[in-house]
């Protein structure tokens, strides 16, 4: 081996494992490809109605695939979403019976978009007449330990990817 092919390797497996690295972080953290979304609701998120609605209708920016999955809460906690949702296309509509309740009712949802990803999240409307609820206890939501620990648990899959490739590394060297 020449003097120019032993100074040439190191330099080129170093610039790979940099190169490996930054594509391993680059792909961890690239941000969620764009999804079915929800575009329009009626009653409007945070809206305010003088009495309780019929039905909620939630329209998305794609065709809902197969069931979707809609919850009405009024104030106190029950539920007030009556039957199954029906899904037209991009619209979803639930019908509602009467809680009597003045304040915020929540609608929670989840639907499957065209590329089959689950797309969940909530609205809140308000309604000005009614009965004053009794306190609903909120329900506690658990975080996974993914959830808590994002940061550390990239930075470690970084660093054992980076070890093993060194190790690699190395052993093809002392192949050679």
């Amino acid at each position: 081996m020449s003097a120019r092919t032993l100074l040439v390797r190191p330099a080129t497996g170093a610039a790979a494992l940099v190169a490996a690295v930054l594509a391993i972080v680059v792909a961890l953290v690239q941000p969620a490809q764009a999804h079915t979304g929800l575009v329009s609701s009626d009653p409007g998120a945070d809206s305010t109605l003088a009495e309780e609605p019929g039905e909620v209708s939630l329209t998305f920016s794609e065709e809902v695939q197969g069931s979707a999955f809609v919850v009405v809460k009024a104030p106190d906690g029950s539920r007030v979403d009556t039957g199954a949702p029906s899904v037209d296309d991009k619209t979803i509509r639930m019908q509602l019976t009467s809680a009597g309740f003045a304040g915020a009712y929540l609608v929670s949802y989840r639907v499957v978009g065209p590329d089959g990803h689950p797309v969940e999240g909530s609205i809140e409307y308000d309604v000005a007449n009614g009965r004053t609820a009794p306190e609903a206890q909120s329900p506690v939501v658990a975080e996974s330990f993914v959830q808590r620990h994002p940061g550390p648990l990239v930075a470690g899959s970084v660093g054992v990817l980076a070890v093993l490739t060194l190790a690699l590394w190395s052993r093809k060297r002392a192949d050679d």
